[in-house]
């Protein structure tokens, strides 16, 4: 390999490890997302070569992506031929393949009007008439170069990588942790799109998808079930699996009350400060002055239903205050206050066991974490 060449790589490998350096994930994590960037970069810089040739068909560019893509990702995961890899690679290489020959037509056109790309694939960008500035990595790519240059391949790549290594995460949970449960997670900073901000915290039995925007994802960086593509770009979310033998998929509108008494529930330990839906409101209580949550990596223990939804004094005004458009709709029968004991913490050195109520409904969560009239401490 030419020095220039290895120089290059070395680059796109340190963008890279930037992207990942934010997640919210162990250590060996973001160097496996790392290495199998690389992995894909190579093959994206190969395909590029491959169109700006000239000699091969889409068709064929098509093929030879789907097939480098799925040996990858089998590589990775450590299985063949699952349904979730051959679906997304055959996805993922007629979307690449199709989006690169568009860009590069888009890129040729007159320099007036400037010709434009996809807002979504480009992460922090400032865009010029000839010039796309990446801002985060301090990188200038000519605006006819982007489409098939080393740096994008790496951002097709990052995107590649996160789909895989979230897949692996799911297929680990499922066929050797036994998970039964996931929470969305997201970076909670200020770079984080609204949709995915607001998918922070959702938590869904592991077969069941996410609802983030207008699309369903089983996981970060699906698109085998036909997410907007705005939802997959530049994304750093990732998802935490976890145990509970807690059934809230009912059997029948009264079937949970006995089922899950004195069972209990895990708080994702990346929830953090910012993990918004464990706030527990304390506003005529004790230590008025501090914002208390649900302290993170923890369990909320002894959960019992109190009261059935259709028994709830102020059902309407609760499935108002946490529904917001797009839920799925809600009956008061869908609806349960339930009690616990939770670590309440403000972060800065308060803790103690607590009893705290809340609400919950299937497909909108547990909302509304408050303390008791009469707060115990445990």
């Amino acid at each position: 390999m030419a020095v220039q060449q290895f120089d290059e790589l070395n680059t796109l490998r340190s963008h890279a490890e930037t992207w990942f350096s934010k997640m919210a994930v162990p250590e060996e994590a973001k160097k496996r997302r790392v290495d199998l960037t690389m992995d894909y970069t190579l093959i994206m810089l190969m395909l590029f070569d491959m169109i700006t040739s000239g000699k091969s068909s889409k068709p064929q560019e098509t093929v030879f992506l789907r097939e480098r893509l799925k040996a990858v990702a089998d590589k990775y995961v450590g299985t063949k031929d699952t349904a979730y890899i051959n679906d997304w690679s055959r996805e993922e290489a007629i979307r690449i393949v199709d989006e690169t020959h568009k860009q590069i037509k888009e890129a040729e056109k007159p320099a007036e009007p400037a010709a434009e790309i996809s807002n979504e694939e480009i992460p922090e960008t400032t865009k010029e008439k000839d010039i796309i500035h990446f801002d985060e990595y301090d990188v200038d790519i000519p605006k006819d170069e982007y489409p098939t240059s080393d740096f994008r391949g790496m951002l097709i790549a990052v995107e590649c990588a996160t789909s895989v290594s979230n897949y692996d995460d799911f297929y680990q949970a499922v066929e050797k942790n036994r998970a039964t449960r996931k929470v969305w997670i997201s970076e909670a900073d200020g770079r984080v799109r609204a949709t995915h901000d607001e998918a922070h915290g959702q938590e869904r039995p592991i077969t069941k998808l996410f609802n983030v925007g207008d699309s369903e994802l089983m996981f970060p960086g699906d698109i085998t079930h036909g997410a907007d593509m705005k939802e997959i770009y530049n994304c750093r979310c990732h998802v935490e699996y976890f145990s509970s033998n807690i059934p809230f998929e009912k059997e029948s509108s009264h079937g949970i009350m006995k089922e899950i008494e004195n069972q209990r529930f895990y708080v994702p330990k990346d929830a953090g400060a910012a993990f918004k839906k464990f706030y527990v409101k304390n506003k005529k209580y004790f230590l008025k002055d501090k914002r208390l949550y649900i302290k993170p990596g923890t369990y909320v223990t002894g959960v019992k239903p109190i009261i059935e939804g259709t028994k709830l004094r102020d059902i309407k005004k609760i499935i108002a205050e946490y529904t917001k458009p797009g839920d799925p709709e809600t009956k008061p029968e869908d609806w349960y206050k339930f009690r616990g004991v939770a670590v309440v913490t403000d972060g800065e050195g308060y803790e103690e066991m607590r009893e705290v109520h809340w609400y919950y409904a299937d497909n909108i969560g547990k909302v509304g974490f408050k303390f008791p009239n009469n707060p115990k401490q445990r």
